[in-house]
Parts: C-alpha cells; sequence; structure tokens
C-alpha cells in the first residue's frame, strides 16, 4: 500500500517514502551541518551533499528501487560522481559518508567513516533487523566501489598525484561491522525502517553511540520510535509548507515506496 503523503508521520501505518527521507536527509544536512563559505564567500550554502562542511560527512540523498541491481545501478555512479566533485572543491576530504536507499523489504544504510592517520576505514552494514539480515549480495557488489572511493579519498588527503597508479595508491585497511541487534522488530514493526534509519544518519553526524535507538525487545523501544516520529512530522509539515515539489515526480508519476 502506497503512504498518504498527508497522513501523520506518527501514525504506526506509516511508511516513510522517498520524499520523506530526502527532506529529512536536508533537515539534518541544514541543522548538523556547518557548511564551509570559503570557496564562494558571495553564495549562500545550497545544503548539497556535495557542498564542503566542517563535521567532514558527506550525506548522500536517498536512492531506491524494485531489486538491488537498480540500487546499485544508482548508488555506484552516484560514488564516482561523489569522489571526482569533492577532489575538486573540498579542501580536506570527508571522514564519513552516509548512504541511505530502500528496497521492497526495508530502509537501510551503508556508512564509511576513515581514519586517513592510521590509513584505515570501517565499512557499516546497516539493516534494521540486525545482524545476518543485509543482504549479502549487495554487500559483495558495494565493496568494491566503496574502497575505490575510500582510496581515492585517501590519495587526495595525501597530497598524491592525480596521476599516481594503482600500484602506487596508499594502502588502506578496510573492516567491515553489521549493525548486531534487531532496532526493528517484526509485524507492525516492519514500517519502522525509514524513521530508523534517518536517526541513524543523526547518530553518525552528531557522533552519538550507533545506534541511539533501543532494542526492538525493549520495553521502551515503542515510545523511543513514537518520539522520533513526532519529531520527524514536525520537520515534514514545514517542508510540506514551503515545498510545492514535496510529492516526487518522474515522467508524469509519482514515486512513493510502495
Amino acid at each position: 500500500m502506497r503512504p498518504n503523503p498527508d497522513v501523520d508521520a506518527a501514525e504506526r501505518s506509516r511508511v516513510y517514502s522517498t520524499a520523506d527521507v530526502t527532506f529529512l536527509l536536508q533537515d539534518i544536512r541544514r541543522r548538523f551541518l556547518t557548511f564551509c563559505s570559503h570557496h564562494s564567500s558571495k553564495t549562500p550554502s545550497s545544503g548539497s551533499f556535495l557542498e564542503e562542511n566542517e563535521q567532514l560527512a558527506v550525506v548522500l540523498d536517498p536512492c531506491h528501487g524494485e531489486s538491488l541491481t537498480h540500487v546499485l545501478e544508482s548508488v555506484v555512479p552516484t560514488l564516482r560522481v561523489c569522489s571526482r566533485e569533492l577532489e575538486r572543491s573540498w579542501s580536506t576530504m570527508p571522514n564519513t559518508l552516509l548512504i541511505p536507499f530502500y528496497t521492497p523489504e526495508r530502509w537501510r544504510l551503508v556508512a564509511a567513516q576513515i581514519d586517513y592517520a592510521k590509513r584505515s576505514a570501517t565499512i557499516f552494514w546497516i539493516d534494521p533487523r540486525g545482524r545476518g539480515a543485509f543482504p549479502r549480495r549487495l554487500m559483495d557488489s558495494l565493496r568494491l566501489p566503496l574502497a575505490n572511493s575510500i582510496s581515492e579519498f585517501t590519495k587526495n588527503q595525501c597530497g598524491l598525484s592525480t596521476q599516481t597508479t594503482l600500484s602506487e595508491r596508499p594502502f588502506v585497511m578496510i573492516n567491515a561491522r553489521e549493525l548486531e541487534e534487531d532496532i526493528q522488530g517484526y509485524g507492525v514493526n516492519e514500517i519502522d525502517s525509514g524513521p530508523i534509519i534517518v536517526q541513524i544518519v543523526r547518530d553518525f553526524i552528531l557522533g552519538t553511540s550507533v545506534p541511539s535507538i533501543l532494542p526492538a525487545c525493549d520495553t521502551q523501544h515503542e515510545d523511543q520510535l513514537g518520539e522520533i516520529r513526532e519529531g520527524d512530522l514536525k520537520i515534514l509539515k514545514e517542508f510540506r509548507l514551503h515545498n510545492i515539489d514535496y510529492i516526487e515526480r518522474e515522467n508524469g508519476e509519482e514515486l512513493f515506496i510502495r
């Protein structure tokens, strides 16, 4: 069933659409990132995920697809563009990369944190259902593009020439982690992946414990998710008032998640 954009996000039946998550991520960028103005002091910040910020974080716009292949077809080219644009416009390479996406099952997140001094990075495969729920095929397909982006960022941060060959690039130790606990649950809670993933993006940006959301088995879990949804609702209502393009359209059709 498609979500109704006029239904309050606090209602348990609401599934977050791509438009919901897009605007919530824009709010996160505006509120929690301090954008650098040294490139063009006369140009106001656009809040784009490609705009340099003091937190050195890149929060990509969300993508969705009917299959894992569709997600890959969206994410991989975006990573290439990201690497190229950041090399051109950022004075310091990002240390946090966040990639939210949706498939017909639920919202998920891929995150990478880079330590240039130690030449190391950690990739986080985050599925709200916990360990073992993130599709292995998607992990295998995204691992190399992510490693290439991390290598490019490290090369740029270390001041190496753009002509540096693959064999001359700095070695980066890349570790991988999965979300351990189920912070979503079954049944009615299946529709909570949207607010959960948006909150985890906030956690990464704010440097708080990831995830800050309690396990699904915790007695306070439902109350916590209700508070998160209520906060999201206030943000989305503001966007609806000031953005006529709130509902996404492509080829004349509304783009909703189920």
